[in-house]
Parts: structure tokens; C-alpha cells; sequence
């Protein structure tokens, strides 16, 4: 009976360690999952940021791209993305203004024609029809730039297309 005894004691006190390790093991456990959803939380958060920033104009936003996981391969994506983009607004800034320019110019030079025409009193017809004649070769130059910045927008939107090396004999063979 001493031996049913400790042998009873010997059980409880497995089963209570094992309690308590159950716990420390649960313990731990959470600890760790709640650090790797926060983690988790936090680097989703920072990509929805970026996404965010980037698609309201900021294409100059960084996402920090640290450690080795996936997520840190996304933000270098997004972060080659970014410039990519930021650059491609560059030149469009930069084609918006020289296109401007180029409309502005003939625009002035058909104002001004206009303008003389209609504040001399006595022009004659010989230099009104000169007049006339410039702002002519003025508009056949806005249409020019038209065309030109049509034809620019046309091919910019063609998809890219990629030439690719092949057997014309087997396709040939397989026909």
C-alpha cells in the first residue's frame, strides 16, 4: 500500500508537470504566434502604405526592404516598381512641356498676325493675303505637331511585341 502510495504521488506529480510544461509550451507558443502576426500585420501594413502612396503620386516612396523573407522581396519589387514609375512621370512632365512649347509657339506667331491684321486700318490686300499666308503655314504647322504627337500616342499604346527566333522547318514538318 506505501508503493500504491508513491506510486499514486509519482503519478500526480508527472501529471503536474506535465501541466506546467503544457502551459509554458501554450505560453510560449502564443507568445510566438502574436509576434509573428504582429510582424505579419506590420509589413502588410507598410506594403498597403506604399500602394497607397504610390497611387496617390508619390512615386518617390520607399517600403523598408529588410531581412530575407517574401516580404521583403515584394517591397524590392514595389520599390524597383516606384521608380520605374517615378521616372516614366519624369518624361511625361518633361514630353507635356515640350509639347506645350511647341503648340504655344505657332499659336503666338498666329496671334500676332491675326491681331495685326485686325488693328491696321488700311492694310493693303497684297499684305493682308502675305499675312493670311503665314498664319496658314502657322496652322499647317499645329497640324503637323498634331499629327506627330497622335502618331507618338498611337505607338506608345501598341503592346510591345517580341520577335521571337524559331525552326521554320519543323513547324513546317509538324504542319
Amino acid at each position: 500500500s506505501q508503493t500504491d502510495a508513491d506510486d499514486s504521488k509519482l503519478l500526480v506529480d508527472i501529471r503536474n508537470s506535465f501541466i506546467s510544461i503544457s502551459v509554458a509550451i501554450a505560453v510560449c507558443g502564443g507568445t510566438l504566434v502574436a509576434m509573428f502576426i504582429k510582424m505579419f500585420s506590420s509589413k502588410v501594413s507598410a506594403l498597403l502604405k506604399g500602394v497607397h502612396q504610390v497611387g496617390s503620386g508619390n512615386y518617390n516612396y520607399k517600403i523598408k526592404a529588410d531581412g530575407g523573407d517574401e516580404f521583403s522581396q515584394i517591397a524590392q519589387e514595389f520599390n524597383m516598381l516606384s521608380e520605374k514609375l517615378q521616372s516614366v512621370e519624369k518624361i511625361r512632365q518633361e514630353f507635356v512641356s515640350n509639347a506645350s512649347h511647341e503648340l504655344k509657339t505657332p499659336l503666338a506667331s498666329i496671334k500676332l498676325l491675326s491681331d495685326s491684321i485686325v488693328q491696321t486700318q488700311h492694310m493693303s490686300k497684297e499684305d493682308t493675303l502675305d499675312f493670311l499666308r503665314d498664319i496658314n503655314a502657322e496652322i499647317d504647322r499645329l497640324i503637323r505637331i498634331t499629327e506627330n504627337l497622335l502618331y507618338i500616342t498611337k505607338n506608345d499604346s501598341r503592346p510591345v511585341v517580341t520577335k521571337e527566333v524559331c525552326n521554320v522547318s519543323k513547324i513546317a514538318e509538324r504542319c
